[in-house]
């Protein structure tokens, strides 16, 4: 990530919003690179932005930049995805069409039981 750095006149970061720091970086600009009007039209934005629009989203960066250098980020991204393998490979033995793993969607789903009266008395009706 690159920006001017000069606070009389700072610059505006854009990012990819396929980049794990387009999450971070709130005050950065997100384009998906592979649309190139979408691109065009951030370049244009961050080149006629007002300077305290750009001081601004500057503001909402400066201290995870100036406190997390490159190695410290990569290192927590890093940490973050073998945390996640670590815990998929813990769900790995419940198995997908498992009744824990069912019971566990259906809870964080918040889905009612299913009411069977009712269901035997619609099923009669029609």
């Amino acid at each position: 990530v690159s920006a001017r750095k000069d606070p009389a006149d700072p610059g505006v970061v854009i990012a990819s919003e396929f980049s794990a720091v387009s999450s971070i970086l709130n005050g950065a600009l997100r384009v998906n690179p592979f649309d190139i009007q979408m691109c065009v039209t951030s370049i244009d934005c961050a080149l006629s932005m007002s300077p305290n629009e750009r001081d601004a989203r500057r503001g909402r960066d400066i201290d995870f930049v100036s406190t997390c250098p490159s190695g410290l980020w990569t290192r927590n991204v890093l940490r973050d995805l073998s945390d996640t393998m670590l815990e998929s490979k813990k769900l790995d033995g419940v198995g997908e069409n498992s009744p824990e793993s069912i019971l566990a969607r259906e809870i964080e789903l918040g889905l009612e039981r299913l009411d069977l009266g009712a269901l035997i008395s619609a099923y009669e009706e029609s």
